[in-house]
């Protein structure tokens, strides 16, 4: 779909994309708007934000097997010492999301990433 805009540096790609919208017709209009620009030190270019793909891994099997650890009577492998933070535990792990590994590997955080065997 914009393949032609590939290589094509910011400003004349948002010129295409323009001049693109009003040959369809989909070009509403243009406003002037106020706004902070950020400018490298070193270059004086406009400094633009880099859109990157995101890498997640799925947390929520994990996180009802850790839930299940603690609240299993039967099987109980966990024990949370004071208990009352056993509520905490729980509501972290009832609404626990999905980790985005790419975010720590592109500034440089360490993947706290561990084996356990039983």
């Amino acid at each position: 779909m914009g393949e032609h805009l590939t290589g094509m540096p910011c400003f004349r790609a948002r010129e295409a994309v323009t001049d693109a919208l009003k040959k369809k017709g989909l070009f509403k209009e243009t406003k002037t708007n106020e706004m902070c620009l950020r400018i490298c030190s070193r270059s004086k270019d406009v400094v633009e934000p880099m859109i990157k793909p995101q890498r997640y891994i799925k947390c929520s099997d994990m996180g009802n097997e850790a839930l299940n650890a603690v609240t299993d009577d039967e099987n109980r492998k966990l024990e949370i010492i004071p208990r009352q933070y056993t509520a905490e535990w729980k509501r972290w792990l009832r609404n626990i999301s999905d980790w985005c590994v790419w975010r720590q590997l592109w500034w440089s955080h360490r993947v706290l990433a561990r084996y356990v065997v039983f």
